[in-house]
């Protein structure tokens, strides 16, 4: 009987040790053909791996909610509205700002610049580590999407960080 019970663990997790297998192939396959590339996404998120810690925990941010530190995978999701965004959402946005043109930022919205007549200019963004406000106003048409969750250390467990 031991020996039976043995046999039926045995092969349980050679499973559970080939589906995790399998499961980290498709996931790397996947990764290292859609990581960095800002027209890819699956089921409307797209995935980026955080370069650096203005996001991360600090004196300016304990909310656990809105930190992600660098190495972790994010996930945004695709907004059908960028112009009804607010100071509660962490937005993915290509930098106008000079140091860093064209890279793709995750930071918090602080507030909405409106013109004159009502219409909204852009977003006023900061990394929340040190509460320091973006160079560059985020225009709606340079927004990539809404922050909506993190996989922990993600992106350096699978080395795809630069």
């Amino acid at each position: 009987m031991t020996k039976k019970i043995l046999n039926i663990a045995t092969k349980i997790l050679m499973f559970i040790v080939i589906a995790i297998a399998v499961f980290m192939m498709i996931f790397t396959i996947f990764s290292k053909l859609t990581f960095d590339r800002n027209d890819r996404s699956l089921f409307g998120i797209r995935f980026y791996i955080v370069l650096s810690d203005s996001m991360s925990p600090s004196e300016n941010n304990k909310d656990e909610k809105v930190h992600f530190d660098a190495g972790d995978l994010i996930l945004i999701k695709d907004v059908k509205d960028k112009t009804a965004l607010d100071d509660t959402n962490i937005i993915a946005f290509i930098s106008q700002n000079s140091e860093n043109f064209g890279e793709t930022v995750t930071h918090k919205i602080r507030e909405r610049k409106l013109d004159d007549e009502g219409r909204l200019l852009g977003y006023v963004t900061y990394g929340t580590n040190t509460g320091a406000i973006d160079e560059a106003l985020v225009e709606p048409e340079y927004i990539l999407g809404v922050y909506s969750g993190k996989l922990p250390g993600v992106g350096m467990s699978i080395g795809l960080t630069r």
